[in-house]
């Protein structure tokens, strides 16, 4: 395995994310539980402001609480995947999960999941939008690389296990 190659992938993939090209963002092949086969990390800047004139005066605790997205992120591929021998199809895997990171920090769901777990609504993030938008980056990005596109979610989803299942034991 050449030392950087997903970070040459990564370049490749924020080619099809012009909204993420201000963020800082690495990527790195990482110890992770065997059922994350990737994440992204980043520090959320919380501000708790409290309104000192309402508390002073009636009595009542008033706290503003704000998140800011972070400006650099980590995204985190699991090791066991820089076991798949091939390089062309380690690499199309690989893609497929940066996209899928990338995804989630343009829609900013940093934020939803690092609010408190009893306060927060049970919302879901991989919608079937969420999944069209995985396989337009992905074909957007194949296509960059003069690859034919992929139509259906789903069997690129099956290919993409398939082939994680021979790494990866559960």
């Amino acid at each position: 395995m050449e030392t950087g190659e997903e970070s040459v992938w990564l370049n490749e993939c924020v080619k099809a994310f012009p909204e993420v090209k201000s963020r800082r963002i690495a990527i790195t092949y990482a110890r992770t539980p065997k059922n994350i086969l990737a994440r992204v990390k980043g520090r959320l800047m919380v501000s708790r402001e409290i309104q000192a004139e309402k508390l002073l005066l009636e009595g009542k605790a008033c706290v503003k609480i704000k998140r800011r997205l972070p400006k650099e992120y980590v995204i985190q591929i699991n090791r066991d995947i820089a076991k798949i021998t091939k390089k062309p199809l380690r690499k199309q895997v690989v893609q497929y999960l940066i996209i899928h990171e990338l995804l989630h920090i343009l829609n900013k769901d940093l934020i939803t999941l690092s609010k408190e777990y009893g306060r927060r609504k049970k919302t879901k993030i991989h919608t079937k939008e969420f999944h069209k938008q995985v396989l337009s980056r992905y074909n957007t990005v194949r296509s960059g690389n003069g690859m034919k596109q992929i139509r259906d979610y789903r069997m690129l989803e099956r290919a993409v296990n398939q082939v994680l299942s021979k790494v990866i034991k559960k």
